[in-house]
């Protein structure tokens, strides 16, 4: 067998790559500065990722992001099924350089599940309202409210909604709860629900990271300070806020604190 040869190895890995998948600069400009930044929280929180549950997953924007953090082991979930299939394609490249390389240096698979959901607090459908002009704006709440009334640009799905404990009890044979420590979620409204239905699996949660409204974006989105009350009960706290890429929203971290001080807080 001949030794790996690196130019043919980046000339399958692009014969591979979807026709339309991020270019190289752009992957790189966007997956280093958001590994560097969730490098760096990971480090004041003191906590080591194991895995990742990522709500929201788009098309995978942030999968190569998440390698290059050394996850090993990635569940991603995304109810827009034009986008899942996006989605879908997306991961099995990114999965053919990981394994590729993996494999080259004896080094253990990152584990990679993607599944088609709406995550809430209860069993059943609810309808996906997506903007035709972003689909990042896809909400199980409703129309965005600058968008309301315009029914013709957003295309609507009813889709599948489960709460997060429960697709993670359909996944037992295949992943554990306890195999993923950091909670990632852009859900456009919906964290305080999906929150809500994953009470069990924050038990082994250290990080979670999310996107708030500051307005009523959406119909009954919740408040930072709602979402940070609820978090605050099961153990977190608020570490980290920023203002967030679209208008009236902030970008938050919390995690569970460390030290003598962490009863006390936890306790109050």
């Amino acid at each position: 067998m001949s030794e790996p040869n690196y130019e043919d190895l980046k000339d399958a890995l692009a014969a591979a790559a979807p026709v339309d998948f991020p270019s190289v600069e752009a992957l790189k400009s966007r997956s280093g500065a958001f590994a560097m930044m969730f490098q760096r929280l990971f480090e004041k929180a003191g906590i080591a990722p194991r895995g990742v549950i990522h709500l929201g997953g788009h098309i995978g924007n942030d999968l190569a992001a998440w390698m290059l953090l050394g996850i090993k082991s990635l569940l991603l979930v995304e109810p827009n099924p034009k986008l899942f299939r996006e989605l879908q394609r997306n991961i099995q490249f990114v999965q053919l350089v990981s394994s590729t390389l993996d494999s080259l240096l004896d080094l253990k698979p990152t584990a990679v599940h993607a599944v088609q959901l709406a995550i809430g607090d209860r069993v059943g459908t609810v309808e996906l309202t997506v903007p035709e002009a972003n689909s990042e704006f896809g909400s199980v709440l409703g129309e965005r409210l600058e968008h309301a009334g315009d029914r013709a640009a957003a295309a609507r799905y009813i889709v599948e909604m489960k709460p997060l404990d429960a697709l993670m009890a359909d996944l037992r044979g295949s992943s554990a709860a306890s195999d993923y420590n950091v909670l990632y979620m852009n859900i456009e409204g919906a964290e305080l629900m999906a929150l809500r239905g994953a009470t069990r699996t924050l038990e082994h949660v250290d990080f979670v990271y999310l996107e708030a409204n500051t307005k009523q974006n959406y119909p009954d989105n919740p408040t930072p300070e709602q979402i940070a009350a609820f978090l605050d009960d099961h153990g977190f706290r608020l570490g980290f806020q920023i203002a967030g890429g679209p208008p009236d929203t902030v970008y938050c971290a919390f995690w569970r604190p460390r030290g003598p001080s962490a009863k006390d807080h936890v306790s109050s």
